[in-house]
């Protein structure tokens, strides 16, 4: 008796749009590429914000490092995931992406920051060391208050998606922080030659020499 419900229900089937919790939590198979992108989205966005990359700065080698010790520290976090065995719904990837890589590449932008300025009067080895000393203290406290938030969220929320994002989120956070104060500054190290200026280099003492 109810006409329009039998041809919502004849188009249903044949319908493109996937509804519900489930299309949301399988939605990433179908984008092998959204890895890729966000890699690009986010080198683009530290290249506009490091002010290493921009005119009178360094190169753009800094960037670049700083987002793919970034991008490790976010697969790292999803690669939790496939090991418990464990889904995670579509947006809370897209959300857990945004607030780790944008919120965290900040770590990586002042430690860098100091290296170089550092990296003017010292070796490599004196330089990363001050560096750390003086960048430590700030980022573990930027990383905990983030990692707290995102595990309050988790403790608190009822809804089990919600709650899934916020241990994401705090774990995001302290993995972050871990890759930043651990691996970039023997990145830093590796790569120092495409980080610093050609025109000079600096004896194991500290003293500069102009080549």
């Amino acid at each position: 008796g109810h006409p329009r419900v039998l041809i919502e229900k004849k188009k249903l089937p044949h319908c493109p749009y996937r509804r519900g919790e489930r299309a949301v939590i399988l939605q990433p198979q179908h984008h092998h590429d959204e890895p890729l992108a966000a890699l690009g989205l986010q080198l683009t966005r530290t290249l506009d914000r490091c002010p290493l990359a921009r005119p009178g700065g360094h190169k753009t080698s800094a960037p670049i490092l700083l987002t793919l010790v970034i991008q490790a520290a976010v697969w790292m976090n999803f690669a939790v995931i496939g090991l418990e065995g464990s889904k995670t719904l579509y947006i809370g990837y897209l959300i857990v992406t945004a607030l780790q890589m944008g919120g965290t590449v900040d770590y990586g932008i002042l430690l860098t920051s100091r290296y170089l300025d550092l990296r003017k009067d010292h070796n490599p080895g004196e330089a990363i060391r001050l560096a750390k000393k003086k960048s430590t203290v700030t980022i573990l406290t930027s990383s905990v208050v983030l990692a707290s938030a995102g595990f309050a969220e988790a403790l608190i929320s009822r809804i089990p998606s919600v709650s899934g994002i916020g241990t994401l989120i705090g774990r995001g956070a302290i993995l972050s922080a871990v890759l930043i104060l651990l691996f970039l500054p023997s990145i830093l190290i590796v790569f120092d030659k495409f980080l610093t200026p050609k025109s000079k280099s600096i004896l194991p003492k500290g003293e500069l020499v102009h080549e």
